[in-house]
Order: C-alpha cells, then structure tokens, then sequence
C-alpha cells in the first residue's frame, strides 16, 4: 500500500467525477448528476481513508471514516473537522448508489422517473462538500508533512 499514490488516485477519480456531474448538472441530466455526485462522495471518502488505512471494497464509506476516528488514527488538528462533516458521507452510501443505477426496483421507477433537479442538486451539493473536506486533510497530512 502507498497511502500517497491511494489517496491521489482517489482524489483523481472524486474530482473528476465532480465536474461531471458539474456539466450533468448544466445540461439537466439530473440522472448522471447524482450519480456522478454518488461517486464523488464516495471517492473523497475513500481518499480519505486512504491517508490512513487501506481502502475496502465499500459504497459506505461513513462507516470506514468512523471506524478511524473511533481508532484514534485522525489527528487532533483535523478531527473535529471529519467529525463535523462525517453526516455527509453518509448522505452519499450505497442507497444513494443502488437509485442512481437501478431506481427503485420494488415499485418499478427508474432513476429517471426518481431523480429530479431537486435531488441531482442537493447530491452535488453534497459531493462538492465531502470532496472539500478531503481536499483541506489531504493538504493538511501531505502538504504540510512536505514543508516540515
């Protein structure tokens, strides 16, 4: 494991997922929005993670997060912040996930008929804050490890 190169890569795919779901959003494909939103919580989650502990295979990454922070492996300087964002993850798990493919497979609704302008903007909403979040612990565990 290179915690480094996982978190980067994380990163990667959680920005990227981002602007997609940016353009998803201005061409109100409202579908592929959350989705791309789904995956961008979900990969900021996982980078975060990534600085720690290796990565399992999850769309629930809430629970990984919290699993650090109870292990006491969050520095004090940046734990209150993952605490206080930790909600949001779990806005964005495998639920989230399952609608964004599948719909909702009991009562016959796709993600088309599921996901509107309203959900596809709070998603991004969320997305944008848990890739934020990662953002700010990555430069604070990396950056300024570097400049010490």
């Amino acid at each position: 494991m290179n915690s480094r190169q996982d978190t980067d890569y994380r990163l990667k795919l959680a920005r990227n997922h981002l602007k997609s779901a940016r353009e998803d959003i201005s061409l109100k494909r409202w579908p592929e929005a959350f989705r791309h939103s789904q995956l961008c919580a979900e990969n900021s989650g996982k980078a975060i993670i990534a600085m720690f502990k290796p990565v399992k295979k999850t769309y629930e990454t809430m629970r990984q997060l919290s699993r650090l922070i109870k292990e006491n492996l969050i520095p004090e300087e940046i734990k209150a912040e993952l605490v206080g964002k930790l909600h949001l993850f779990g806005k964005m798990g495998m639920r989230e996930h399952i609608l964004a493919d599948y719909g909702d497979e009991m009562s016959y609704q796709t993600p088309w008929e599921i996901i509107g302008e309203d959900k596809a903007k709070e998603a991004l909403e969320v997305a944008e804050k848990c890739f934020v979040t990662a953002e700010a612990m990555f430069g604070k565990i990396y950056v300024e490890e570097e400049m010490k």
